[in-house]
């Protein structure tokens, strides 16, 4: 038998209209045709669905007969892309904190003099900056959950260096003097990134449970 027939009889021993079973799994009544003549396969996240939908088991859709040996290659690619683009959306977001980062250094060593300093300390170091790993945190959260923590060192470094690089560098050059990081800058970076990154995961966790409540709150076949 093949998958789209299994689909197909799943769907019609629990007593599901084609039009209720689309409305379930958030697709529409096109989509679950098609899958049931075998035009196209469900993504692994709508096979979870109907798996509990139709009450059958992912390993007897899969596994039995045989025949679900290129499904489940399907589903690996697919898990695979889907990872790929997770992982390309992480190195477009650190992509473009490095170019605010970098922005934020040019700004002061090509139009900052002394008389502006204070002026670029507060919009870069006080708004921009904190500002930027703030966001970008959030996003990861709500996106990655907490897997993505190692990120909350790299911008407190990074936070550190755009004010070592920039006053302190100048300091040491005028004054011919060693000047020791600012440590602390780096303990706040830190803090920034993980309260950005503790909202976003709260968020994610949150939007979860009331999508879990919402099936569970649905007709039971």
């Amino acid at each position: 038998m093949q998958l789209g027939q299994k689909i197909r009889k799943a769907r019609i021993e629990a007593e599901i209209a084609r039009e209720e079973a689309a409305k379930e799994l958030g697709v529409s009544v096109q989509t679950v045709a098609d899958w049931e003549t075998g035009r196209s396969s469900p993504d692994i996240l709508s096979t979870v669905k109907m798996s509990a939908l139709y009450h059958v088991s992912l390993d007897e859709w899969l596994h039995a007969d045989g025949t679900g040996t290129e499904y489940v290659k399907k589903l690996k690619e697919d898990s695979d892309v889907v990872c790929q683009k997770k992982r390309m959306t992480a190195a477009i977001l650190f992509g473009i904190w490095f170019l605010i980062w970098s922005a934020a250094l040019l700004v002061y060593w090509i139009f900052t003099d002394g008389s502006d300093a204070l002026g670029y300390a507060l919009v870069f170091h006080i708004l921009v900056l904190p500002l930027a790993i703030f966001g970008l945190s959030l996003f990861f959260g709500l996106t990655y959950g907490l897997r993505l923590w190692w990120a909350a060192p790299v911008f407190g470094f990074m936070y550190m260096l755009s004010e070592y690089i920039t006053f302190s560098l100048e300091n040491m050059i005028v004054f011919q003097r060693f000047n020791v990081p600012d440590w602390i800058m780096i303990a706040a970076g830190i803090a920034v990134s993980f309260l950005g990154m503790g909202i976003g995961t709260l968020v994610r966790v949150i939007r979860r449970k009331n999508r879990s409540r919402t099936q569970e709150g649905g007709p039971v076949c």
